[in-house]
């Protein structure tokens, strides 16, 4: 699939893989919260008919091929940290868009995170 887009910087890069991978996981970790909560309480044919679950899926799917490229690119030390940024992400949106809280051990955790992606960034 990447073979098509070797013409763009970002596909030979394997913390912009990482980073993108993490959007997808993101996405689709907020996309079943939705789903979530427009079905019943009992999970059925009311989940598999959802789009947002569909949707979801297809969000792990690219973040599968998104990590397959950036461990590709890179070593997993420096690559697999990024993967974590998935949870700042869904934070940030959960914070923002559903009204959950944050309190300090949750802005330190998402510091941390933030943190070691940007140390390890400077070892690729």
């Amino acid at each position: 699939m990447f073979a098509r887009f070797t013409g763009f910087k970002i596909f030979h890069n394997a913390p912009a893989m990482m980073i993108l991978a993490s959007l997808m996981v993101a996405s689709a970790q907020i996309l079943f919260k939705l789903a979530s909560t427009q079905t019943s309480q009992h999970i059925g044919i009311h989940v598999f008919l959802s789009w947002q679950v569909w949707m979801g899926v297809v969000a792990y799917f690219m973040a599968f091929l998104f990590s397959l490229r950036g461990f590709q690119l890179g070593s997993i030390s420096v690559t697999a940290p990024f993967f974590g940024l998935a949870y700042v992400w869904t934070t940030l949106v959960g914070y923002i868009f559903f009204d959950d809280h944050l309190n300090a051990p949750h802005i330190l955790g998402l510091g941390l995170v933030i943190g070691g992606a940007y140390l390890l960034a400077g070892e690729s």
